[in-house]
């Protein structure tokens, strides 16, 4: 396996996105805040979001591979926000008043951008029966998503902001934040990274590790290597990919943990290492996250993290440094 230490591609990423990635990648104008404050305006934001599901009217579309979009939604009246970072909502997808299909996307914008969000959709085709997926029921939302045309509109709802170790994420929580991704998976991560980076509050020091199958399957790379060229060397990226090409600078074979102590913050108490992909690819690097005993009249329970394993435990991690998306 050939690996490089370099934390960056040299070759030019491709330009048909590059219309959407110009703007908030800088940092903001600085404000006094305090933890306190910062949670105080969290619970605010979580107690205005709507609940339910409403009508959102795509306004644009990007296209960021052969079979993935950057979808932009308007905000219908009433919603301003998606709450605390980092954010999720959800799409039904209703074929008939007994068949509803959903699922959850991780927006990619900045949680408290007003007027809109955006997600990155992958146009999976729908599940077979036997499939081996561990959540979540079968896919085919995507493929409607990415269907739809400017002016249509698709159903979502905002969920509940996510809890980190049973807390809000708020800036320098952790000094030092290691993110491993794989596919679609880069979308919480990014997002993560966006408003960290954009927040001159938050001195975090930020590593991402993203796993592709090739160099054409990076999604968002452009914006990424913007970020980097603006942020490094607080912020610094690694792709690994299991087939390289010429002009690649970076890893070539799946992940390992050579990989991983060479890219991520050590194990420690100020370290926290956030990781998203599919479950495969989760189960590898850390072990699948697990559902507890569904409450009375619910199908599913909660989604608990589960035993640490994998490569991170490998690395000498323990569960209270990592978390599960």
């Amino acid at each position: 396996m050939r690996v490089a230490r370099l934390c960056r591609t040299l070759a030019p990423s491709p330009a048909h996105s590059s219309t959407t990635w110009t703007r908030d990648l800088r940092p903001q104008a600085a404000s006094m805040t305090t933890q306190k404050s910062i949670t105080t305006e969290a619970a605010s934001q979580q107690a205005s979001l709507p609940s339910g599901y409403r009508a959102y009217q795509l306004q644009s579309v990007i296209h960021v591979s052969s079979d993935t979009k950057v979808l932009r939604f308007g905000f219908p009246d009433g919603v301003q926000h998606l709450g605390p970072l980092p954010s999720c909502v959800k799409a039904r997808l209703e074929l008939s008043a007994e068949v509803k299909m959903e699922k959850s996307y991780s927006p990619i914008s900045v949680p408290d951008t007003q007027g809109n969000f955006e997600i990155l959709v992958k146009a999976y085709p729908p599940r077979s029966a036997d499939h081996p997926a561990v959540h979540g029921p079968p896919g085919g939302v995507g493929a409607f998503l990415c269907d739809l045309k400017p002016g249509d509109s698709a159903m979502f709802e905002i969920k509940a902001p996510r809890k980190m170790h049973g807390q809000l994420y708020y800036p320098n929580r952790w000094k030092h934040l290691g993110l491993v991704a794989a596919g679609t998976g880069i979308a919480p991560l990014h997002q993560m990274i966006r408003t960290i980076l954009s927040d001159p509050n938050d001195s975090t020091e930020v590593s991402l590790l993203f796993s592709n199958r090739t160099v054409d399957d990076i999604l968002l790379r452009e914006e990424l290597d913007t970020l980097l060229s603006i942020y490094a060397p607080r912020f610094s990226v690694r792709y690994a990919v299991d087939t390289g090409t010429l002009g690649f600078i970076g890893g070539e074979g799946r992940l390992n943990v050579n990989e991983i102590r060479g890219h991520l913050p050590p194990p420690s108490p100020s370290t926290q290492v956030l990781v998203c992909g599919p479950d495969q690819f989760v189960e590898a690097i850390c072990g699948m996250t697990i559902r507890g005993e569904p409450p009375p009249g619910k199908k599913k329970g909660p989604k608990l993290q589960g035993p640490l394993k994998g490569l991170l435990a490998e690395c000498g991690y323990d569960a209270s440094m990592v978390y599960k998306f």
